[in-house]
């Protein structure tokens, strides 16, 4: 059996989020993409109302999310599911907490900026019902890329507040 599941990040799962960053950025090199160390991860964790889960599957780390939770939104600072057979199922679940967090009424959205060539992330984000709302110009200053803003609104009409999905090619 292939149990995919969440548990709160602890300090014993730092080395296995920085494994997840490498292979991150040896699948983005020709992209720029430098990642996040471990140590990073843990001063977003130390901050106040951040949020941080691994995903195991048969207790290896496939995966981990940090997000922040704000009066109205929640903020992903970071996501990476390890490529594989269970990386859908692995995106799903994550999803679904992510979700959750606007579905349960406290919260209006929940949104996380990705790279602009982060193909199969943004394809993840959007088979699990986040829209693409607005392109972050050069939001990755040190790369000098943009971001799609990804996003999911429970009962949010298209183009509220000037909105409009983003047809992503």
């Amino acid at each position: 059996m292939h149990d995919i599941m969440l548990e709160h990040i602890i300090r014993k799962h730092l080395p296995d989020i920085a494994f997840l960053e490498a292979q991150k950025y040896e699948a983005m090199e020709n992209l720029n993409y430098y990642g996040i160390s471990a140590k990073a991860v843990e001063a977003l964790l130390a901050q106040e109302s951040t949020c941080g889960y691994v995903v195991t599957q048969n207790s290896k780390v496939i995966g981990y999310f940090v997000y922040s939770l704000h009066k109205d939104y929640a903020e992903i600072h970071n996501l990476v599911v390890q490529a594989g057979d269970s990386q859908q199922k692995a995106f799903a679940l994550v999803a679904e907490k992510l979700k959750s967090q606007v579905n349960s009424g406290k919260r209006s959205c929940v949104y996380m900026n990705v790279l602009e060539d982060d193909i199969a992330t943004l394809n993840l984000f959007k088979e699990n019902g986040f829209r693409c709302i607005k392109v972050e110009e050069n939001y990755f200053e040190d790369l000098k890329r943009d971001a799609f803003r990804m996003e999911y609104a429970k009962n949010k009409p298209k183009g509220k507040d000037g909105e409009q999905e983003l047809v992503l090619v």
